[in-house]
């Protein structure tokens, strides 16, 4: 499930304007699919691979590690998923792109 909002920030004076300025910006809340579940490292993914590495540090539980850094792994164990997965994840990448796509019109 996901929430769509729009948050807008007013200058209440120079000290408080945020770094990015004011006016509008834009949320997407997401539900956290690792609750509940035991989980060794998280993968923030974003389909670019441009300064998209980590270094895996562990400070509040698994390490959050980026695009080049799955490909490197994929590289040296790859990732082995059934065609009914293979489907699946299609499937949901697909719809999550045409969401998005649509937001940005």
């Amino acid at each position: 499930m996901h929430s769509f909002l729009q948050v807008s920030i007013e200058n209440a004076g120079p000290m408080t304007t945020p770094a990015w300025g004011t006016g509008p910006l834009d949320f997407i809340v997401m539900e956290n699919v690792f609750y509940g579940h035991d989980v060794d490292v998280i993968y923030d993914l974003k389909g670019s691979f441009r300064d998209r590495y980590a270094a895996p540090v562990h400070q509040y539980g698994p390490p959050v590690l980026l695009d080049e850094n799955l490909r490197e792994r994929n590289l040296l164990t790859p990732t082995i998923i059934s065609a009914r997965s293979f489907q699946y994840l299609e499937t949901c990448l697909q719809n999550d792109t045409g969401k998005y796509s649509k937001l940005s019109q």
